[in-house]
C-alpha cells in the first residue's frame, strides 16, 4: 500500500505567471482548496501549494517555485499526489478507492466471485466494476450488499441473496 495517493494530473499551463490546470482524479475536486503540499511525479517532489481555485471540474494550482509559463510547462503531464496523513477519505467507511481496486470479491457463503476492477461513482451510490469468469459484473456498493470490506486482507464479502437482486452482468441486455 502505497504512502501516496494520485489526486490529478497537471495538464497544461494557465496563462503566464506559472498556474497550471489540474484534472482531478478524486470525486471532489474542492479537496484541492485545503492542500498545502502536494508530491509530483514519479520522484514525488514536494511542492507547496500557494493558492487554489476550483472551476469548471478543474483545478488551478500556484506551486511555490514556479513562476511563469515555461516553468508550468515543464510540469504538463505530472500526476500530483497527496500523503496519506493528508488524503480525505473517498468513501464513507473511511477506505480509499485506490485500496479497494485490486480486492477479491466473495459471496457471503464463501463463494469466488472475482476482482474489484473499478468503481464508478454515480450520484446515487458507487458501482463496483468485478472481473469475473463469465466477464464483467456491475453491483451497487450499498451496506444492504457490500458486507465488509477488509483492505488489509484485500477481501470485499458481497450478500449473495442481494447480489442476485442487483448485478448487472456485461453481457445482459
Amino acid at each position: 500500500m502505497s504512502p501516496y495517493l494520485a489526486i490529478g494530473t497537471i495538464i497544461r499551463p494557465q496563462g503566464i505567471d506559472g498556474e497550471v490546470k489540474v484534472r482531478p482524479s478524486t470525486d471532489d475536486p474542492g479537496r484541492f482548496l485545503a492542500l498545502e503540499t502536494v508530491f509530483a511525479g514519479e520522484k514525488l517532489r514536494p511542492m507547496h501549494v500557494v493558492s487554489a481555485i476550483v472551476r469548471g471540474g478543474f483545478a488551478y494550482l500556484r506551486l511555490e517555485g514556479v513562476c511563469d509559463r515555461d516553468g508550468a510547462e515543464a510540469l504538463r503531464g505530472e500526476v500530483l499526489h497527496v500523503d496519506r496523513a493528508h488524503a480525505v477519505k473517498g468513501n464513507p467507511d473511511g477506505e480509499f478507492i485506490a485500496d479497494l481496486i485490486g480486492c477479491r470479491v466473495v459471496d457471503s457463503g464463501g463463494g469466488s466471485i472475482g476482482e474489484l476492477r473499478g468503481i464508478q461513482q454515480t450520484r446515487a451510490h458507487d458501482v463496483y466494476e468485478i472481473l469475473t469468469t463469465r466477464g464483467l459484473l456491475w453491483i451497487p456498493a450499498l451496506k444492504s450488499v457490500v458486507v465488509r470490506v477488509d483492505t488489509a486482507a484485500g477481501l470485499i464479502v458481497l450478500d449473495e441473496k442481494r447480489l442476485a437482486e442487483t448485478s448487472v452482468w456485461e453481457d445482459d441486455g
